[in-house]
């Protein structure tokens, strides 16, 4: 009896330990997809000539993927597991996207610009339906100031000095800088050299204010 008895634990323990390490594999095979996905999807040159009206199909397979994995997490699982497994999901999301727009992007304009825009909206709309409250604060912000323009970046390098208002300095001097620049380049390359020269001598004085602010 004593021996069925041990024996039946130790079926049990094994189909513990097998259900915990599915669980693991779920949690971080998700996270892992989201990173790819979100890393092929990004390309260095977003000078686009005309606009995009549909988000990228990478970003389009990425939802669908997490739909599909909500659905069979929340189907099969018990409600604090399905918690675990999908919190966080929004951070990982909006963390590595800035960091990826902060050193792989070298050129923008604003069409490429509101095509990421679009992206991440694709994105946040998806993720509020498995994490609530799911927002990309800190990606969304990268395009906003390219779209408001120089004089923002500086205002809020201003407001904010060296953090630029982004914890953990994810959007840091250098960064800023890169993202001013990128703001002037369409102005910069154009045909008309008055107004080429014009637009280098702003940007020069901008960067030296990010410069003082961000010291």
């Amino acid at each position: 009896m004593l021996t069925c008895c041990s024996e039946f634990d130790q079926v049990v323990s094994s189909y513990q330990s097998l259900s915990t390490r599915i669980l693991r594999t779920l949690h971080l095979t998700i996270r892992s997809t989201i990173l790819h996905a979100l890393s092929t999807s990004l390309q260095p040159n977003l000078f686009i000539d005309t606009p995009l009206n549909d988000p990228s199909p990478t970003i389009l397979a990425l939802n669908s993927t997490l739909v599909n994995f909500d659905t069979e997490i929340s189907r099969y699982s018990p409600l604090a597991t399905y918690t675990r497994m999908t919190r966080g999901l929004a951070a990982l999301m909006d963390t590595y996207l800035l960091s990826l727009c902060t050193r792989r992007i070298a050129r923008m304009n604003t069409h490429g610009c509101a095509h990421m825009q679009l992206n991440i909206l694709v994105l946040q709309q998806n993720l509020k339906n498995i994490e609530e409250g799911a927002e990309l604060p800190h990606a969304a912000l990268f395009f906003d100031l390219f779209t408001a323009g120089p004089d923002a970046i500086v205002s809020r390098a201003k407001q904010y000095g060296r953090d630029f208002g982004i914890p953990g300095g994810m959007l840091g001097e250098t960064s800023v800088e890169k993202l001013l620049e990128m703001t002037f380049e369409e102005r910069l390359t154009g045909d008309n050299r008055e107004s080429s020269v014009s637009a280098k001598r702003q940007l020069d004085a901008q960067l030296l204010e990010i410069s003082e602010f961000m010291y």
